[in-house]
C-alpha cells in the first residue's frame, strides 16, 4: 500500500510537472507572439510613414504645378514638373503597391509634357494627371486632406478635375480666363 501511495504521489508530481512545463511554454510562446505582432505593427508603422512622406513630396509637387496653372505660369508650371520627375522616380524604387507603382509610373509622362509644351497643352496634361493623382491619393497612406475639384466647362463642356488642398475653387484647367469656374465633388481625407 506504501508503495501505491509513493507511485500515486509520484504521478502527481510528473502531472503537476508536465503541466508546468507546458503553461510556462505556452507563456513563453504568448510573449514571443506578442513580441512579434508589436515588431510587425512597427514595421508596418515605420512603412506607412516613409510611403506617407514620400506620397506627400508628390502631392506637394502636383499642388506646385497647379498654382503655377492658376496664376498662368508656363514656367513655373514647367520648373515644378521638372522638380517632381525625379521624386517620382525616387518613390517608385520604394516597395509600394503594385498598382499605385503602375499609376505613379504612368505621372512621369504626363509630367514631362508639362515640363516641355505650351500652356494649354500644361493644363490638358495636368486635367489627365489629375485623375491619375486622385487614384495615388487614394492608394496610398496618407493623411492629407484633399479636395477633388471639377469645372463642368473645361474641354467644351465634358467637364475636367484638378485635387486641391483648399475648399476654395481655383482653376488651373482656365487660370485667369475663368478662375472662380468649379465645384468641389469629394473631399479625400
Amino acid at each position: 500500500m506504501y508503495l501505491n501511495q509513493k507511485k500515486m504521489k509520484l504521478k502527481r508530481v510528473m502531472t503537476l510537472s508536465l503541466m508546468l512545463t507546458v503553461l510556462v511554454a505556452c507563456g513563453a510562446n504568448t510573449e514571443q507572439k506578442k513580441a512579434e505582432t508589436a515588431s510587425k505593427n512597427e514595421t508596418a508603422a515605420t512603412e506607412k510613414q516613409q510611403s506617407s512622406v514620400n506620397i506627400d513630396a508628390f502631392i506637394d509637387g502636383y499642388l506646385e504645378i497647379k498654382d503655377a496653372l492658376i496664376k498662368d505660369d508656363k514656367a513655373s508650371a514647367s520648373k515644378a514638373a521638372g522638380r517632381l520627375i525625379p521624386k517620382v522616380e525616387t518613390l517608385l524604387k520604394s516597395d509600394l503597391k503594385e498598382e499605385l507603382q503602375k499609376k505613379l509610373q504612368s505621372t512621369i509622362a504626363d509630367l514631362k509634357v508639362i515640363e516641355q509644351e505650351s500652356l494649354e497643352k500644361q493644363r490638358a496634361t495636368f486635367e489627365l494627371m489629375g485623375h491619375k493623382a486622385k487614384e495615388i491619393v487614394k492608394l496610398s497612406d496618407t493623411d492629407r486632406k484633399l479636395y477633388l475639384q471639377y469645372c463642368p466647362m473645361y474641354a467644351n463642356n465634358t467637364g475636367g478635375y484638378w485635387l486641391s488642398e483648399e475648399e476654395q475653387v481655383l482653376n488651373p484647367l482656365f487660370g485667369s480666363k475663368m478662375l472662380k469656374c468649379g465645384v468641389v465633388k469629394e473631399v479625400i481625407e
